[in-house]
């Protein structure tokens, strides 16, 4: 019995909208996504009929909160820490941020002191959707992700191949076919679908 899962970054935000929660698992002060993003995920919510998906989950980030409860209708939505952005760390400032982009894709075992690696993201991702799929077998859940951890999680199933480090454009491919290329965007949607022994037998991107 299939099970779906839609993994989708947060909502666009707004940096002057800052918000000081004291929470030491993010660490900084968050932010708020944007008001006049606010009918593009109403929209997006209707044509994707998420409003009738009984099972929404979210990190505990505030902009991902948000974006759960704009595209599901729902206030009872279902917070994971383990689906939270990555934890940065105290940057080395000899390290250019171009450089450390690539470092990360090249060495999934670094990070700065105080950060996590691109294993450890993997690791928690996989064990928080494998925890999803197992609650909802048969079902779909959406998913309330960000950026850098949905792209890390979708290493496990992806190859994703850097085209311009400025820019910060990747190519992933499933299966030997480029389902995307670009940055992971506000609101972006991947649908992943998952068999019995939750191995993905489809990922594409909506």
């Amino acid at each position: 019995m299939n099970s779906v899962i839609y993994l989708i970054r947060h909502g666009k935000t707004d940096k002057t909208k800052l918000i000081n929660t004291g929470d030491e698992i993010t660490g900084h002060k968050e932010v708020d996504i944007e008001d006049s993003f606010i009918p593009k995920i109403e929209e997006f919510s209707k044509r994707m009929n998420f409003k009738s998906i009984k099972n929404v989950y979210s990190s505990n980030y505030i902009r991902a909160k948000k974006t759960a409860r704009i595209l599901s209708g729902k206030d009872d939505i279902k917070i994971d820490n383990r689906l939270g952005e990555r934890l940065g760390g105290t940057p080395n400032l000899d390290i250019t941020p171009e450089e450390y982009y690539k470092m990360q894709f090249d060495n999934p075992d670094f990070c700065f002191p105080g950060g996590e690696t691109v294993n450890q993201i993997i690791k928690r991702m996989d064990e928080a959707i494998n925890d999803i799929i197992d609650n909802n077998r048969g079902k779909e859940s959406i998913v309330v992700s960000h950026g850098a951890a949905i792209t890390f999680y979708l290493r496990k199933w992806c190859n994703i191949e850097i085209t311009d480090v400025q820019k910060k454009i990747r190519r992933f491919e499933y299966n030997g076919k480029v389902i995307h290329e670009g940055i992971v965007n506000f609101l972006q949607c991947f649908k992943l679908t998952f068999n019995d022994n939750n191995e993905p037998i489809n990922i594409e991107v909506l």
